[in-house]
């Protein structure tokens, strides 16, 4: 009764009422005197727009992404996450899931706009559970669910380019290093500690004995 105690039901109750074809109930017995009333209401949503939706829902957000990314580098570093730090992201996604809930009812309940988080409009980043299936995707022309992850596993692009980008060696190394040797000539040069390899491009030379 805390919505009828507060003389709000809300647009998006009373659609749904409408919906289901029930006659809203009146709730003038169980209302709170205006005064009290338009408290309570000031104070909700002094925190919900100066501090639930600005401050609370995204460091909810960032904390539950950050033990995501940190799982993710583990299972991939490891093979498997750590019962410890599942369970984490298990409890950082359930409570982010709820504040979520919980914010959309203030909201609907007293007509204010939805919470989003920042960036939200053009990027939809959000996941209230874990991943879902692969043909779950953003929205046209978004990344795939595994393509989303692939990019969890690097720092910034310099990371990834780091591991994903060869070096063409042709380029970078003196012609000596790459032309081909039999190996009885170099087993021989070996044997007599005469291998030499210049390094054209620094101007020094290494005696390998």
């Amino acid at each position: 009764y805390h919505l009828c105690a507060l003389g709000r039901t809300g647009e998006a109750h009373r659609a749904l009422l409408k919906e289901a074809g029930v006659e809203e109930p009146d709730y003038s017995e169980c209302l709170l005197d205006s005064t009290t009333s338009d408290s309570i209401v000031k104070a909700i949503v002094k925190f919900y727009t100066n501090f639930a939706v600005p401050q609370l829902y995204p460091v909810a957000h960032e904390q539950m992404l950050a033990q995501e990314q940190f799982n993710t580098r583990m299972r991939v570093d490891k093979g498997t996450v750590d019962a410890e730090n599942a369970s984490k992201y298990s409890s950082l996604a359930t409570a982010f899931e709820k504040l979520s809930t919980h914010l959309k009812s203030i909201a609907e309940i007293l007509d204010l706009p939805p919470p989003k988080l920042p960036g939200e409009e053009t990027e939809s980043k959000t996941r209230l559970t874990g991943p879902t299936q692969e043909s779950s995707k953003k929205d046209e022309g978004g990344l795939s669910e595994q393509e989303r992850m692939l990019q969890l596993l690097w720092v910034d692009d310099s990371d990834r380019s780091f591991y994903e980008d060869l070096y063409d060696l042709e380029s970078r190394l003196p012609p000596v290093l790459l032309r081909s040797v039999p190996k009885a000539e170099v087993d021989s040069e070996v044997a007599k500690g005469r291998v030499l390899v210049e390094c054209q491009e620094r101007g020094w030379v290494h005696i390998y004995y």
